[in-house]
């Protein structure tokens, strides 16, 4: 048997027969041992050390816990702080707005550039509303002398998902020689670009040749002729009338159409049998109209207006709700008949009074039976109200609003002065008849000088006394969006 102070005292040892891997006690030596055995028993760690250091430790979290209790509540402390310190901000600066307040304010500085570009930079959220605002609608016209092809070529260019109405012009002022293949030079940089135009709602094509028609149905995607709502064409060169109905046509979604006169200047050796070239394939079947179109303006008189409301007449299967006149289609076959179909469903009819058909205009007033608004232009007042104020005592009680547009200010001023009687029996007829609907009376006056503004109000407002009482005049003396 061993002698007992011989035994190996680690804590860690492994003498033979004990299992592996398992701390063993540590036995006090009763002996002498040698040297080595003697240190290494004197650095061993023992149960009580070993408990001290937990104590330690616990002593130590204690301290830790404590301090992150006090900081909680520092924490707490600043964020009641804060609190305070944001209700006081809100208290003065007043409650958040919500963004839709803050889009009609930007809405509001529509016209003023500058305004909005500052607008851009206030917030992260103002970028895209102000970017759809400025970028709503571009114009693309060889008279500005910008090349558009570098802008929409970079790959930095942001303007193709705000762009909602696309304006092509292509008149040229460069020089070149007019002629059947008559083109801007910028007009295939822009057509490649057109899937880009995700957001676009409106076209307005003015001075475009057959090749230009015909590149531009090419570029439109199939899924952006159901998006466009709004289309006018204006001035267009050597197109016949079946190309151009096929081109309207193929719009499914459209909702308003605006149409000017074909592009006949005489004056050119080219363009003499342009109307000619017009009507040479009339005979041509033709797709109907879009069946969702409502609204028809004719900008100007002619062949092309004509022939538009002749289409309309014979073949749409929509519904006509807003249609505005030209003052020489009042006595053409082609707007009897389309009077005759749609007349009765407008709600909405503007006519201008600057022919001498006078009275069938007037007449023409009386066959919308639900009419809610009419914006009449008028050139000559003194000619015109004795054919009309008669008319305007029977239109029917549903109208809302009515629109005197008067042409040029001073000459305004002066049938003011000259014949107030007319104004007050303007104001009688309105004022006093069976308008239970009645809200608004526009008379709009323009292109005279700022100084001329404040006597025309007080000569129309000194004879319109019962719209004035009643809080339905209003006069105007800039161009509205009638």
């Amino acid at each position: 048997m061993p002698r007992l102070d011989q035994t190996s005292h680690t804590m860690y040892s492994n003498p033979q027969g004990s299992r592996p891997g398992v701390p063993q006690a540590t036995v006090p030596s009763f002996g002498r041992g040698s040297p080595g055995t003697a240190a290494q028993s004197k650095n061993a760690l023992t149960l009580g050390d070993l408990y001290a250091l937990v104590t330690k430790l616990e002593a130590r979290l204690k301290v830790q816990a404590k301090k992150i209790k006090d900081q909680d509540g520092r924490i707490a402390v600043l964020e009641q702080e804060n609190g305070e310190l944001w209700q006081e901000v809100h208290r003065l600066k007043g409650p958040r707005l919500p963004a839709e307040i803050f889009f009609l304010i930007l809405e509001s500085a529509r016209d003023d550039k500058p305004a909005l570009k500052t607008f851009s930079l206030v917030c992260k959220s103002w970028i895209p509303a102000t970017r759809r605002i400025i970028f709503h609608q571009i114009l693309l016209s060889a008279m500005l002398k910008i090349q558009p092809g570098p802008i929409l070529d970079s790959p930095h260019c942001t303007v193709f998902p705000y762009v909602q109405t696309l304006n092509i012009n292509g008149s040229l002022d460069d020089g070149t020689e007019i002629g059947v293949s008559r083109a801007p030079k910028w007009m295939d940089n822009v057509l490649v670009h057109m899937p880009k135009l995700t957001a676009l709602k409106s076209f307005w094509l003015c001075d475009l040749g057959m090749l230009d028609f015909d590149d531009l149905s090419l570029a439109i995607p199939p899924w952006m002729s159901s998006k466009i709502r709004e289309l006018t064409i204006n001035f267009p060169h050597l197109l016949t009338l079946p190309q151009i109905l096929a081109f309207i046509a193929k719009f499914i979604g459209l909702t308003r159409l605006d149409c000017g006169e074909i592009y006949h200047w005489n004056q050119y050796p080219w363009n003499q049998d342009a109307v000619a070239h017009f009507y040479s394939h009339d005979l041509e079947p033709s797709r109907p109209p879009p069946a969702s179109v409502s609204k028809l303006v004719m900008l100007q008189s002619g062949h092309l207006p004509s022939a538009i409301l002749k289409w309309f007449a014979n073949q749409h299967s929509g519904i006509i709700n807003s249609f505005v006149a030209h003052s020489e289609h009042f006595s053409t076959p082609e707007f009897r008949s389309f009077m005759d179909k749609f007349g009765r469903s407008l709600s909405t009819i503007t006519m201008s009074f600057s022919g001498p058909d006078y009275e069938a205009a007037s007449e023409y007033l009386l066959v919308p039976t639900h009419l809610k608004s009419t914006v009449l232009k008028i050139r000559d007042p003194k000619s015109v109200f004795s054919y009309l104020l008669p008319t305007l005592a029977q239109l029917p009680t549903t109208v809302e609003w009515i629109a005197f547009v008067m042409g040029d200010l001073r000459s305004t001023i002066a049938a003011s002065r000259e014949h107030e009687e007319m104004w007050s029996q303007l104001d009688r007829t309105l004022g006093e008849g069976n308008f239970p609907s009645l809200r608004r009376v526009t008379i709009l006056c323009y292109n005279g000088e700022s100084n001329d503004e404040e006597r025309t109000r007080q000569v129309l407002t000194g004879s319109m006394a019962r719209l004035v009482n009643k809080g339905v005049l209003e006069i105007g003396f800039r161009w509205l969006a009638l």
